[in-house]
């Protein structure tokens, strides 16, 4: 049987689309394994690493430690310390890790091979199980997913009079507080800037022209409701 040259391309066309399937199929255990809200959250390495679901912004060291919470429960953040470097904060071995993540030579890494992204070399250790350090022996199995209902991008918040500061550990304090409640005489949360330092909480606006008597009572009555409900929050601080 003789081949004409267009045959012996489209045979060639053929044998590569095959060939990128079954690669395709041993690169992604997804597709033999099944549906994973895992590699749907890993796998998306092309979006910035703000749009990652396990990227938490700038959260501080403390609250990415209480979201550690099983074996191999990963996520990353911004150093509160240094802003602008990153932190893989992992749960191994009863312990919470915090490693910096290296970036030299236009490539991010720990101590082993060099990416150009971050989300890039987080999904290389995901997907091919390699230990974050040879000394630590961390594994990175569960990314911890942000909570997205609270989540406020630094662009859609326009700044007024600065008014005064708060540390940032009121801040978050105030922020993990109020998010757990919804009371009429209790200022509602709005949502919270994370991905960049500084942090903003965004709040419901209290109109300053209140009647006295509604003020009063409406103070009394979220005062008591505060008394009740969120003051044992603040105990052993």
């Amino acid at each position: 049987m003789i081949y004409s040259a267009q045959d012996k391309k489209d045979k060639v066309s053929r044998f590569d689309t095959i060939r990128h399937s079954i690669a395709g199929i041993i690169r992604s255990p997804k597709s033999m394994l099944g549906s994973s809200s895992f590699f749907d959250v890993i796998s998306t390495t092309e979006k910035p690493l703000a749009e990652q679901d396990w990227y938490h912004g700038a959260i501080p060291r403390i609250e990415a430690q209480e979201l550690l919470k099983q074996q191999g429960d990963f996520l990353v953040r911004e150093s509160h310390g240094k802003p602008g470097e990153y932190v893989l904060s992992v749960f191994s071995d009863g312990q919470r890790r915090h490693f910096i993540i290296q970036y030299a030579d236009n490539q991010y890494r720990f101590e082993g091979t060099g990416f150009p992204t971050i989300p890039q070399l987080i999904e290389h250790h995901y997907t091919t199980k390699q230990v974050i350090t040879k000394k630590s022996g961390v594994v990175l199995l569960n990314p911890v997913v942000k909570d997205k209902k609270w989540v406020l991008n630094h662009e859609d918040v326009t700044l007024g009079e600065l008014l005064g500061k708060v540390s940032n550990k009121v801040s978050q304090i105030t922020f993990q507080i109020l998010k757990q409640y919804d009371h009429p005489n209790i200022v509602k949360l709005i949502g919270v800037c994370t991905q960049r330092q500084p942090i903003y909480i965004v709040m419901e606006l209290v109109p300053v022209q209140v009647y006295p008597n509604m003020f009063e009572f409406e103070f009394a009555s979220g005062r008591s409701f505060l008394q009740r409900e969120l003051l044992p929050c603040f105990n052993g601080l």
